[in-house]
């Protein structure tokens, strides 16, 4: 790979700087910032892009070290130094190379890598073959067809790219149009009305949801234009401000490296692989790595995100990548946040149902995002595992298995107050389900930390009888090695769906008439036989005669 490099001229700052005075310094793009902690040493770098890039959202107090990149490798050389040799160090992918002052240990120059990388002629016609079905590989051949005959670039972008790569088959199908999307739904509808039908269009976003009919198979694609998009504030949802944009511009908003990946659909370079930002090599070296240190703030949903990929694809966080996430969340800027994304987030990385996950969440401090002031103990940092064998071996009593990371919420969130607990829930827009299942684990919590037994399985019956599986499930794994766990797992096996074969016609053909007496002795029969004292329905009469006569 061919590589550019920038040189940059170095002014040192502790850490603890605040975004405003560093700006201040950072006054030409020909320095940088380098960062040193209290004990002198180098953290890493600001850039001034960066630095005018954060300095739009009014957080000027906070400290510079939110947006330092840390270095992974550094080579320091003197001002001898030759072109050669640096070139040398830059082909070998380094990414800082650093010069030494006249000697001395304070460094005065920085070579950074520009992200003007040459790239790599990479062809994915393999994996494309391999990984696509025949149906998908006609549909994407039709709309090359279109394009090249409208000179339109489309492209495919993200996860789905990553997945052809590592031979993982996608089931969503996402075409980028450098251009129109929306127009260029209606050119593939008159080239193809037989087989292609335009379902819906979105105007402000300039998408389009298109059904084709291919070999039998009805395939939807949606169609996305490029898109320049801006933050106004951290954490905010972003903001388009340019549609049909160029390509970079599209994959320099995504998230992670292994997400930010083109593959072309034209004719002239199908399947060619355009990867401005070092995804395809941090795939393969199982890296993730955010595209610009600004990223956390602009979104911080995406420390959650890194986990998630993270377990997922058996990756791990880069060194600079680590260091931004954990300066995000000691910001506090932060804390608290809750909200749609974070939900969806959460949702979809605990319902992977890993015990690592749930350790590397507590761990991580990600939790920070839901409320900052959840207790952590030896007992939660060791429930993860507990946690992903009970679940799995309750999966069956679940309402839907969607529901499991409630089961992990709850766990989190169990010892707060019920006020908290609902902040919580009205914060991450949860539903009635979803706030029921929450509420009632942490209630059921507390109850049975007070309760000294149960005398009967009656008893288990009426006392757990109103609580979803859910809230069982999440007391479980809470009270693994007591005996209350015999009890739930009696409730849920036995008792929850004991029912009598007596009915309310059979006590009318006794002679009874309806009223408050059939509920007492329904009641009564239902008692009996959880207690293991009726097994037939003959049974069940015979005891009507006794509870009519008052006897126990």
């Amino acid at each position: 790979m061919q590589a550019f490099y920038e040189i940059k001229n170095v002014i040192w700052v502790s850490d603890s700087s605040s975004l405003e005075e560093c700006s201040i310094l950072l006054a030409s793009f020909d320095f940088c910032l380098g960062v040193k902690d209290a004990d002198n040493n180098i953290l890493g770098y600001v850039l001034k892009p960066d630095s005018d890039r954060v300095l739009k959202f009014d957080i000027k107090d906070k400290c510079i070290r939110l947006i330092t990149s840390c270095t992974s490798k550094i080579v320091a050389f003197d001002d001898l130094s030759t072109q050669k040799h640096l070139n040398k160090i830059l082909g070998s992918k380094v990414k800082e190379v650093v010069w030494l002052d006249d000697g001395n240990d304070s460094i005065d120059k920085l070579a950074i890598l520009s992200k003007k990388n040459k790239l790599e002629d990479i062809y994915l016609i393999e994996e494309f073959k391999q990984v696509v079905e025949n149906p998908v590989q006609n549909l994407f051949k039709k709309c090359s067809k279109v394009a090249d005959a409208n000179n339109i670039p489309i492209f495919l972008i993200g996860g789905i790219v990553r997945d052809l790569i590592i031979g993982r088959k996608s089931f969503d199908i996402d075409i980028t149009v450098q251009g129109n999307a929306i127009d260029f739904a209606h050119l593939l509808m008159v080239q193809y009305p037989d087989t292609c039908i335009i379902n819906s269009l979105h105007e402000d976003f300039e998408t389009a949801k298109v059904t084709f009919l291919i070999d039998d198979n009805e395939i939807k694609v949606d169609f996305a234009s490029t898109r320049k998009e801006a933050y106004d504030y951290p954490a905010a949802l972003p903001r388009i401000i340019e549609i049909g944009c160029e390509l970079y511009d599209d994959v320099i908003r995504r998230d992670f490296t292994i997400n930010s990946m083109a593959m072309s659909l034209n004719e002239e370079t199908f399947c060619k692989l355009i990867d401005y930002l070092g995804g395809y090599q941090d795939l393969n070296a199982k890296v993730i790595r955010v595209l610009h240190p600004v990223s956390y703030v602009d979104d911080p949903t995406r420390v959650i995100r890194a986990l998630k990929f993270g377990m997922r694809f058996d990756c791990e966080s880069d060194k600079s990548t680590n260091f931004l996430e954990k300066s995000c969340l000691d910001s506090g800027l932060f804390d608290g946040l809750c909200g749609k994304r974070i939900k969806s987030e959460l949702k979809q990385t605990f319902n992977l149902n890993r015990a690592s996950v749930f350790t590397n969440f507590v761990e991580r401090r990600l939790y920070y995002l839901i409320e900052k002031n959840i207790i952590i103990d030896e007992v939660l940092n060791n429930l993860g595992e507990e946690a992903e064998i009970c679940i799995n071996d309750h999966l069956n009593y679940l309402e839907k298995i969607d529901n499991i990371w409630l089961i992990y919420l709850s766990l989190l969130i169990i010892d707060l107050d019920k006020a908290r607990i609902a902040d919580i829930a009205n914060r991450l827009y949860l539903s009635v389900k979803e706030s029921k299942i929450i509420l009632q684990s942490c209630e059921l919590w507390h109850k049975l930390q007070d309760l000294r037994g149960f005398e009967s399985n009656f008893e288990i019956y009426e006392f757990l009888g109103g609580y979803c599986n859910e809230a069982l499930v999440v007391n479980l794994i809470k009270f693994k090695g007591s005996n209350v766990v015999g009890c739930i797992e009696l409730f849920l096996t036995e008792l929850k769906n004991a029912k009598i074969s007596v009915n309310g016609n059979d006590l009318i053909r006794l002679g009874l008439k309806p009223g408050p007496e059939f509920s007492r002795i329904l009641r009564g029969i239902l008692k009996a036989k959880i207690n293991n004292k009726l097994k037939t329905k003959e049974d069940e009469l015979d005891y009507i005669n006794i509870l009519i006569n008052g006897e126990k």
